[in-house]
């Protein structure tokens, strides 16, 4: 299978658009030994937006529910005068986007035509390297038989924007505004197979799915993705941080693993122009 369109992913205007992935040494040489991009499963990515997976404030109020009226430590409404088929409906999403978090995997990366220097201070340090490809290139690098799709984040403002539900996808392609600076393209990758033995292991009532995956039952906690090197790698660049040793290190690291790519020594902190 490996990529497919879904309307509910936006492709970049341009599907040259250069992307980057920066990591740390640990995890460059997972990637270059397996041949495989590691998706992680999506909750984990609570503990960096709390809001992650979730729908703006104003669609529930679409919905026609007053969610001050909602027990924040029982999870369900104490009070409301709506009609129950609003609340039923919210409910369901709400059960349906906690299962699904469960078995919706990720791998991110920043859209940028030039490194970022808050890229490297986040998510590399002065082990860290940096993949530079394209829209491109990532979609077509995909030989896993598993469904992927990819797709832009859309920044929101969760208090006054509403988000259009049809797939069920919408929760995790948008995340709040404040996150705007990640510039992410996501890849993500749903089990729906897991889904469905958990479904027929616990019923088909989403939260009693969530309730019993909490202990991984039926989900991993990532999946690889096989690719192909060659068509996702254009560049790659060393941290900014990094030593002199540490540089000759990779290269030699690299060179080793069969990787003739363009390798760069990041030049995002060297000295400016002007005399001091």
């Amino acid at each position: 299978m490996g990529f497919e369109l879904h309307p509910t992913f936006k492709a970049p205007l341009n599907e040259n658009q250069k992307i980057w992935r920066y990591m740390d040494l640990s995890k460059f040489i997972s990637l270059i030994e397996d041949s495989a991009l590691y998706l992680c499963r999506i909750d984990k990515y609570h503990n960096i937006d709390p809001f992650e997976g979730s729908l703006p404030r104003s669609n529930i109020q679409a919905k026609g529910i007053n969610i001050f009226n909602l027990d924040s430590n029982r999870k369900e409404f104490k009070s409301f005068e709506v009609d129950p088929h609003y609340l039923q409906l919210h409910n369901f999403n709400i059960n349906r986007i906690k299962a699904w978090k469960n078995f919706i995997y990720s791998s991110s990366w920043f859209m940028q035509d030039s490194e970022s220097n808050v890229m490297w201070e986040t998510y590399a340090n002065s082990d860290g390297i940096a993949i530079q490809s394209t829209y491109k290139a990532l979609k077509e690098c995909i030989t896993d038989n598993k469904k992927v799709f990819i797709g832009e984040i859309n920044y929101l403002d969760f208090e006054n924007d509403v988000v259009t539900e049809i797939s069920g996808f919408e929760p995790f392609v948008i995340k709040r505004k404040n996150f705007s600076q990640e510039k992410e393209l996501r890849v993500i990758y749903w089990d729906a197979e897991s889904l469905r033995l958990a479904a027929e292991k616990y019923g088909a009532e989403h939260n009693d799915i969530q309730y019993n995956t909490q202990n991984n039952l039926f989900t991993n906690l990532g999946h690889k993705i096989d690719v192909n090197l060659n068509i996702l790698v254009e560049n790659i660049y060393l941290s900014p941080f990094a030593a002199n040793w540490q540089v000759d290190t990779y290269k030699t690291l690299i060179k080793k693993y069969g990787i003739d790519k363009p390798v760069y020594s990041s030049d995002i902190l060297k000295d400016s122009y002007m005399p001091k």
